[in-house]
């Protein structure tokens, strides 16, 4: 009797202190009060810039906002929620720590957002959340041109989304990233950046979806990587189109778990090097995806990376199936016939450097130093080397030139810049050299430049030429695919004789070496490549 008083009282003791509690909760619980947004539509920079800050949309009207209009230009101290940051030839616009903020334009068309300065991104968004960008263009002021700044860049922002944007070049990124979590890119235009249309570094939960990617990298000298991820887990890459882009990598991803590449569309791309770089790490998946009208020598890279894609089923997609599955080179329509146009003197052979040309070589000497002061042609250029001009033919295609007798000792090509390449081609195809002799003029002294140099370039012919030093090399080409070097005699370079680097397919045929400072041929990342008709690396 006297227990069950007591557990009775006890009992009721517990629920009283309970009910309390619950009773003092509801007391102390305080009522959220509904977030208010601002709402701006804006007409200038400066309106643009007042109306930046937490809890807001502002709209730009349409037309061009070009960022150095802003009264405040390069000074600080104006807002908490932005800062011009200084980056040598101007000013960056930092948006910071803002939360919960829209950015929306009259429609990609109609409103632009621009920078001058090709060392500044656009708009940088610092530890920002929950940013929405929408329905607008932002890109720089120099376009066509080179920016070694990118348009867009997150650096440690969350939950932000593209969304009907064009980002376009002269960025050389046209979105850049750092440590960020949650990004969507969607219904977007990426186009024209030198070296990458997205770049991201240890960023999670992406989602690129809808989105073109049309002429990424530079024409001559070709981009990075469409795609370039390090570090990155969880990015969806969906439903895309990428076409138009010259590039070392369609993509290039490191370290980045949990990638998948569905129903993308890839057309018309001139990969330089191998189309995807995956470290063997990686767990990256490809479904329904389309390529047409590329050149691509090389699914996979060869080294270091050794990564590569598995279907929905997780079943490996070899290099071997790649090729299998897809047509890796566009098909040759027959070439056009050749123009043929003697030339006697450097002038005359500058003059006459243009697509389906063949320059015959009528005199004895072309000192290309001679000519250098000389202004840039359409289909070439003079680039600085330090200690001269150095004479750069570019996106030339079906180009022969040739002596007029095949004597090749009556023929000689000289530059006298040390750090300058005799012959600089950039992105060429189809080229011939053949029956004349290329070297540095005959001073005292030592070069850092060779004599015939092809960077990007397809399908290329060096026959019966003399090669010769103070050139550090006597052929070196860099992402090049179909070269032949055959019947040429190639001395007294001080680095060696032919140097190949990420070159597919290459024939070196009959060919004398004599006085060099090192190997006669030095091979990296290369594959295809014959010796006087045997395998280089004897497979």
């Amino acid at each position: 009797m006297k227990r069950s008083i007591v557990f009775g009282l006890l009992l009721a003791l517990v629920l009283g202190v309970f009910s309390g509690c619950a009773g003092a909760q509801e007391e102390t619980v305080a009522t959220l009060e509904p977030v208010v947004e601002t709402e701006s539509v804006v007409n200038t920079m400066d309106e643009f810039l007042a109306a930046i800050g937490p809890d807001r949309t502002v709209t730009l009207a349409g037309g061009t906002f070009n960022l150095a209009d802003a009264a405040d230009y390069g000074r600080s101290g104006y807002s908490a929620w932005y800062r011009w940051e200084n980056v040598g030839d101007g000013y960056a616009l930092v948006l910071t720590g803002v939360d919960n903020l829209t950015i929306r334009g009259a429609g990609m068309d109609a409103t632009i957002l621009q920078a001058d300065p090709p060392d500044a991104n656009v708009l940088t968004l610092e530890k920002c959340f929950r940013v929405t960008l929408e329905d607008f263009t932002a890109g720089h002021t120099q376009t066509p041109g080179f920016c070694s700044a990118g348009v867009v860049d997150l650096a440690g922002s969350m939950d932000v989304t593209l969304r009907r944007v064009g980002l376009y070049g002269c960025g050389s990124i046209g979105l850049s990233g750092s440590n960020c979590t949650d990004v969507q890119v969607l219904d977007s235009h990426i186009y024209d950046c030198s070296s990458s249309g997205v770049s991201l570094y240890r960023c999670d939960e992406i989602r690129i979806q809808n989105t073109v990617f049309s002429d990424i990298g530079d024409r001559d000298q070709g981009g990075y990587a469409v795609f370039s991820l390090s570090e990155c887990h969880g990015t969806l890459i969906s439903g895309c189109e990428i076409t138009g882009a010259v590039a070392t990598e369609l993509l290039d991803s490191w370290e980045s778990f949990d990638l998948t590449l569905r129903k993308c569309r890839f057309t018309d791309n001139r990969v330089t090097g191998s189309a995807f770089s995956l470290s063997a790490d990686d767990y990256a998946v490809m479904e329904d995806c389309m390529f047409g009208d590329n050149v691509i020598r090389r699914w996979y890279s060869r080294e270091g990376w050794n990564g590569t894609f598995v279907d929905s089923q997780g079943q490996e997609i070899t290099e071997a199936a790649m090729k299998k599955m897809f047509a890796t080179v566009t098909p040759q329509e027959p070439l056009p016939e050749q123009t043929t146009v003697e030339a006697a003197t450097v002038q005359e052979l500058l003059a006459a450097i243009a697509p389906n040309t063949r320059i015959v070589l009528t005199g004895r000497s072309y000192d290309l130093s001679a000519a250098a002061e000389g202004a840039d042609g359409e289909n070439y250029h003079w680039e600085e080397a330090f200690d001269g001009p150095e004479l750069v033919i570019s996106g030339v295609d079906n180009l022969t030139i040739e002596s007029s007798d095949g004597i090749l000792t009556g023929h000689t090509i000289t530059a006298a810049p040390r750090y300058a390449n005799v012959l600089r081609f950039e992105g060429c195809t189809n080229l011939r050299l053949a029956g004349f002799t290329a070297g540095h003029t005959p001073e005292p002294g030592e070069c850092s430049g060779g004599v015939l140099r092809f960077n990007n370039c397809d399908t290329v012919a060096v026959e019966n030429c003399g090669l010769y030093g103070c050139g550090v090399l006597g052929v070196w080409a860099v992402s090049c695919g179909d070269l032949q070097v055959k019947d040429c005699l190639i001395y007294e370079c001080s680095w060696g004789g032919i140097s190949l680097e990420y070159v597919s397919g290459a024939s070196i045929e009959n060919c004398t070496f004599r006085d060099l400072g090192g190997e006669s041929l030095m091979v990296y990342e290369s594959d295809g490549v014959l010796v006087d008709g045997q395998d280089f690396f004897g497979e």
